[in-house]
């Protein structure tokens, strides 16, 4: 997968939400990109994360899930996520900087996003399963 085609987007902030993206994703026989909430890595670190998405990969192994933490512009974070094995993340810092987490995200095979993608927040959304599917719905591409 690379940054300029990524699938549906969700942003998640539990194992709950993510396991729901997951399930759908799964029903609809589609990818998804789930992306943590902005700076998550500055306010709970990496391994968080990660663990979510083992979780999730464990409890519906048949989905084809994609996972972004969002590191804000501070490379350490960035560095931290992808040493301790996330997935992808999304780093908006310095040029320079941005170069070499590049090269390093592409040596690991991880998906590196320089902006947040259009995403629904499923915390945020009272019945979060329905707004999944409507999202999925409204986000598929015409064939």
């Amino acid at each position: 997968m690379t940054a300029s085609i990524l699938p549906v987007a969700l942003e998640i902030a539990s194992l709950r939400t993510a396991i729901i993206a997951a399930r759908v994703a799964t029903q609809r026989q589609q990818q998804v990109l789930l992306v943590s909430t902005p700076d998550a890595a500055a306010q709970a670190g990496s391994l968080w994360f990660i663990e979510i998405a083992r979780q999730t990969a464990s409890e519906v192994p048949e989905a084809e899930v994609s996972m972004v933490l969002d590191c804000g512009d501070t490379a350490g974070y960035a560095l931290e996520a992808l040493h301790s094995g996330a997935g992808g993340i999304i780093f908006r810092g310095q040029t320079e900087t941005t170069r070499r987490l590049q090269q390093l995200a592409d040596l690991q095979d991880a998906l590196f996003l320089m902006a947040r993608p259009r995403c629904l927040f499923l915390d945020r959304e009272p019945d979060p399963l329905a707004a999944c599917r409507a999202w999925f719905w409204f986000r598929e591409e015409p064939t």
